[in-house]
């Protein structure tokens, strides 16, 4: 996943795209008033000429928007991608079908677009009681005429967005993302040893996502996790007893983050971008199993980590305290 200039790997939850069409604008499927659409005319995101431009001809009076069935009283997130054309103003907006009143206004988004390259635009809402449809708008009622150009509308059923599912005629579902085998005990050291993350969580929430070392069950693990709003956290648990437990406060779990764990006997510590976290220099470390495995979960196939990770590594041997602030730095 290229997220920067390094990449990252991107384990994400299963999600479905409910658009049945979500790059071709041109399907009457997409209802349109007040524009048309040329399909094909630019270069989309995904690098292959599949981009569409829409043409505006009516000036605070125009419309595209596609149906969908959904649930009441559900969290949803609706996201397309969007460039700059002629027009000078372009808005979004979702309207209850069921009883005809918005659930979200239109809003103008062109200052957030560029004409050079594609931005995605995102908008998370909750359905209201009783609502059984509703109109997804990414253009409605924009007060300028002129061209832009669309590409990949998308609908989740989601609190937030997650990456982009292409579809052709029927909806899309993405089975969630797994990363298996990583490492055996030959190359961890269950006496001593070093966790270290780079990356970041998908969302701020409090729904627990762990990395973890382990040899296949939570009785043994070093893990590293997501647990509350705005913060990230470790854990040590050895023969079933919890040993070492420390939190840190990162503002937003989106954020990119550098955190390593140090376990050894009677030395515990947790360090967060460059800073000296938490430590304890007691408890002894006695694994029943020996730490077998590096698993993208509570160690026992539980609490799944979604997010972005842009580095693992796994020391053989605790690392000082000096060379854990310059590794988290």
């Amino acid at each position: 996943f290229s997220n920067d200039a390094n990449g990252a790997l991107l384990l994400e939850p299963s999600r479905s795209n409910l658009v049945s069409y979500s790059e071709d604008f041109s399907q009457s499927a997409w209802v349109k008033t007040g524009l048309s659409v040329n399909s094909n005319q630019i270069i989309s995101p995904d690098g292959t000429l599949n981009a569409d431009e829409v043409n505006i001809s009516a000036a605070n009076s125009h419309y595209l928007f596609y149906s969908i069935s959904v649930s009441a009283l559900t969290n949803y997130t609706f996201t397309f991608y969007v460039k700059k054309g002629t027009a000078t103003d372009a808005s979004y907006s979702i309207l209850n079908e069921t009883n005809f009143t918005n659930i979200v206004n239109t809003t103008s988004y062109f200052n957030e677009i560029s004409d050079t390259n594609w931005t995605r635009i995102s908008v998370e809402f909750t359905t209201p009681s009783g609502a059984t449809s509703i109109r997804v708008y990414p253009l409605r009622d924009g007060s300028s005429t002129g061209t832009v150009y669309i590409y990949g509308t998308q609908l989740e059923e989601s609190s937030y967005a997650t990456s982009y599912i292409p579809t052709s005629g029927a909806a899309v579902t993405r089975v969630a993302d797994v990363c298996n085998n990583g490492g055996n005990n030959q190359v961890i050291n269950s006496t001593e040893g070093v966790l270290y993350f780079e990356g970041s969580a998908l969302v701020d929430e409090t729904k627990q996502r762990w990395i973890s070392l382990g040899s296949g069950s939570n009785a043994n693990r070093v893990s590293i996790l997501f647990n509350a709003t705005s913060r990230i956290s470790c854990s040590v648990r050895a023969s079933s007893s919890a040993l070492y437990d420390a939190n840190f406060n990162i503002g937003s779990q989106t954020n990119y983050t550098k955190a390593a764990i140090r376990y050894k006997n009677n030395d515990f510590a947790f360090f967060v971008n460059g800073v000296k976290a938490n430590s304890q220099l007691s408890g002894t470390l006695s694994f029943n199993s020996p730490l077998s495995e590096l698993a993208f979960d509570s160690a026992d196939s539980g609490s799944p980590f979604y997010g972005k990770t842009s580095q693992i590594q796994v020391f053989t041997t605790a690392l000082t305290d000096q060379e854990l602030i310059a590794l988290t730095s």
